[in-house]
């Protein structure tokens, strides 16, 4: 393990989510970025979160430039990713939600169950075995909006005890 991966560590939690700015980065991978608003969506509703800040990456593959991550940090509390339909891109997206909470802020990633195992393995590359992600049902892409939205209230209950360290048991 690298230097730099010792170096990563997890932003603080947030105590109370209420009235946040929320930072969306997405993959550029099909319907990820409709994955993540529809998720922001439910902290726009229950809690009067605003969303900041969206950054679609060009490059999927590539990780998201230092510049765009600190002007994310600097404009919102938390952040919001989501992957696509691919494994390729998992953990570039990991890895820029780990660059990411090295500003203090943290991170909700979201990905399909069938990448579970990249996304741990980049977590791992980066020192951080045990970074939590939601992992929703595959696809993202070709479903619909009903299927979408059950994706995203997963995604948010799940993102909001990452977030807090509550768990939402009804809502």
């Amino acid at each position: 393990m690298g230097s730099s991966a010792r170096r990563n560590r997890m932003a603080r939690r947030i105590a109370d989510v209420n009235n946040s700015n929320i930072g969306i980065l997405c993959n550029g991978r099909c319907n990820a970025d409709i994955l993540a608003r529809e998720t922001a969506r439910f902290y726009q509703e229950r809690h009067q979160c605003t969303v900041a800040e969206f950054i679609d990456k060009e490059l999927p593959t590539e990780p998201c430039q230092a510049e765009q991550l600190l002007s994310l940090s600097k404009v919102c509390d938390f952040l919001i990713t989501a992957i696509g339909d691919s494994e390729c891109s998992s953990a570039s997206i990991l890895e820029d939600s780990i660059r990411f909470e090295q500003y203090g802020k943290p991170a909700i990633v979201v990905c399909t169950k069938p990448f579970v195992s990249a996304a741990r393995h980049a977590a791992g590359e980066m020192g951080l075995p045990d970074y939590p992600f939601v992992a929703v049902d595959h696809p993202v892409a070709g479903i619909s909006s009903s299927e979408l939205t059950d994706r995203a209230l997963h995604a948010y209950r799940q993102g909001m005890a990452y977030l807090t360290g509550v768990y939402l048991l009804i809502g």
